[in-house]
């Protein structure tokens, strides 16, 4: 038997989202819920035991799923439906020069042609009832979030999409709402945790960076998911058609876009530009720790130890300057004969002594080599930030290298740079005792 009571079909009411509250605002209007959820587990013992709620099991993905869905609202509701809520959908934060293709195809599968299809399934239930669609989609539809292309895209789609159904579907009775959708305090990031980037991603520098916007940054300020839902309902109740904002400062928001370029926003919700700044400069500060002023030839004219540099490790903060002897690598001077020198590091003289020395010796007993000693406080002083001058560092390598290589690294004046050739045995000297330095 038809039920007197106006009926709303919600996708996507797992606890905790938008769609449960949208589920529970509805219901206390007196309408007949159809609380879907792809997994029954996920919605509320609350909610799915209340009268006049039905809970549905669909998959907007499948259409038999989907079809199945519309046979029980006939069965309920005599093949009318009053309001059908497309709220289900999905996110990704990942570069698009790292997304993979096929996992952007299904994110537009369910951001989009799911809507798509429900409206196709319940329209003939819709026109009966003269009744009212809404598509939630994102203000991320008209900003573009950077890491983000892919979900920005999929609402983009959606959000046109909607306000071109609209026209559609006005001639035949139809009311067509399109949710703009701010910053809402739900449970969407719980189970999702951020994008692993491969290693030869472009931002492997930020990718903490870029993984942590996972953790529920951007839901900072959020309003609760009832506060939105009551927003929303009130919205269909008093006959709304076309775009409405809601969500956290979704006023502000919707003015703002008319005054403030979208870069601005971009800019100061994921500041992209500054964390690849601060990364470059790191990575700058690495290049750089093993020459000074004068030896800056040395790491432009030789890309491959540049590149080594470049992998033994970030100082967190730029050090702050102070000078010492190098009275704390005492225990070395067997090994290579260590001039007087200027340093600058992060560590004082008792820290550098206690924590280097002993892996030092270590190194030196386990290789039985007096040739790595070397070496290994060179990069030791270089992970830890320190700068050495371009002498000290030829010194200090060149020594290594006639231990172990023996006449075949010609020792040269100090006031001569390397040869390619002298780069390339440099080089493959340091890359087969990595192994060595850092165990």
């Amino acid at each position: 038997m038809a039920s007197p009571r106006k009926s709303v079909l919600i996708t996507g009411c797992s606890d905790g989202g938008i769609g449960a509250a949208l589920a529970e605002v509805f219901h206390e209007k007196g309408y007949h819920v159809f609380a879907t959820v792809r997994n029954p587990s996920k919605i509320s013992e609350t909610l799915s035991s209340a009268a006049n709620v039905t809970t549905l099991t669909l998959d907007v993905l499948s259409s038999e799923s989907i079809a199945a869905a519309v046979e029980s609202v006939k069965r309920e509701t005599g093949s009318r439906l009053d309001v059908l809520v497309n709220n289900s959908g999905g996110g990704s934060f990942v570069p698009a020069l790292d997304a993979p293709i096929e996992e952007g195809k299904k994110l537009f599968d369910l951001n989009f042609w799911a809507p798509l299809a429900m409206l196709q399934a319940f329209a003939p239930l819709l026109i009966k009832a003269k009744g009212c669609i809404v598509n939630n989609s994102s203000a991320n539809a008209y900003v573009p979030m950077p890491f983000m292309s892919i979900y920005n895209g999929s609402k983009a789609a959606l959000a046109m999409a909607s306000e071109t159904w609209r026209h559609e579907l006005q001639p035949l009775g139809v009311r067509t709402i399109t949710l703009v959708t701010c910053a809402v305090k739900t449970n969407f990031f719980d189970d999702y945790h951020g994008a692993e980037l491969p290693e030869t991603s472009n931002y492997s520098e930020i990718r903490d960076f870029i993984h942590n916007l996972a953790d529920g940054r951007l839901q900072a300020n959020a309003i609760s998911p009832r506060q939105y839902a009551i927003k929303v309902v009130r919205e269909v109740e008093k006959g709304t058609i076309g775009t409405v904002w809601a969500g956290s400062k979704a006023f502000f928001c919707s003015v703002g876009m008319a005054v403030v370029t979208t870069d601005m926003i971009v800019e100061s919700v994921i500041p992209i530009s500054s964390e690849m700044a601060k990364a470059a400069q790191k990575k700058k500060s690495v290049q750089n720790t093993y020459t000074n002023r004068r030896g800056s030839l040395f790491a432009a004219k030789y890309p491959q130890y540049n590149q080594l540099a470049s992998e033994l490790g970030t100082p967190d903060q730029s050090p702050p300057f102070w000078t010492c002897i190098a009275a704390g690598i005492q225990s070395l001077q067997s090994a290579v004969s260590t001039p007087i020198m200027v340093i600058r590091a992060k560590q004082d003289t008792k820290k550098l002594s206690s924590t280097f020395i002993p892996d030092c010796e270590h190194n030196r007993a386990r290789n039985n080599s007096k040739g790595t000693a070397g070496l290994l406080y060179l990069q030791y002083w270089i992970a830890c930030g320190m700068k050495l001058p371009r002498t000290t560092v030829r010194y200090t390598l060149e020594q290594d290298l006639l231990r172990n290589e023996g006449t075949s690294f010609p020792k040269k004046p100090r006031s001569k740079l390397y040869t390619e050739a002298d780069e390339r045995l440099l080089v493959r000297h340091v890359r087969n005792n990595l192994k060595d330095i850092y165990v």
